[in-house]
């Protein structure tokens, strides 16, 4: 199995594979619940290809992360999604990493925001020595 060798890169292009591994953590799932564990994260529905989805799941399953079974939900055969030992470590990974990811964009919101209220500041006091005054 890949990824558990050292700290996981936090990457949005795979924040899908957390949401996942906990929507499974929380509760065993099928597929056609989906949509609803996804807005339940705030995340667009539309946005997603929910094809993309299924191949996340398989991924996941594959690489031992989730282990599925066939079962009956509502009176009809369902695949539901499982956490396995590997993927609990790998959701844990995430979030260290998660964390980590956090502390670097508060430390960036917190540059932008100084540096937009000191270039606000700037626009209107003008520039350091310049007398907005002359010239009129």
């Amino acid at each position: 199995m890949s990824g558990l060798a050292g700290p996981v890169r936090v990457r949005v292009e795979r924040f899908i594979e957390p949401v996942l591994l906990l929507a499974a953590l929380e509760s065993p799932f099928h597929g056609y619940d989906l949509p609803r564990l996804l807005e339940k994260w705030g995340l667009s529905v539309s946005a997603i290809d929910l094809g993309n989805l299924y191949r996340v799941l398989r991924f996941l399953e594959t690489e031992g992360l989730l282990r599925s079974s066939w079962e009956e939900v509502g009176g009809r055969g369902r695949r539901v999604y499982r956490p396995t030992p590997a993927g609990r470590a790998l959701l844990h990974l995430w979030t260290e990493g998660l964390r980590e990811h956090l502390k670097q964009v508060q430390t960036f919101l917190q540059r932008i925001e100084a540096a937009l209220a000191a270039t606000a500041a700037r626009a209107v006091d003008g520039p350091k020595g310049v007398n907005l005054e002359e010239g009129r």
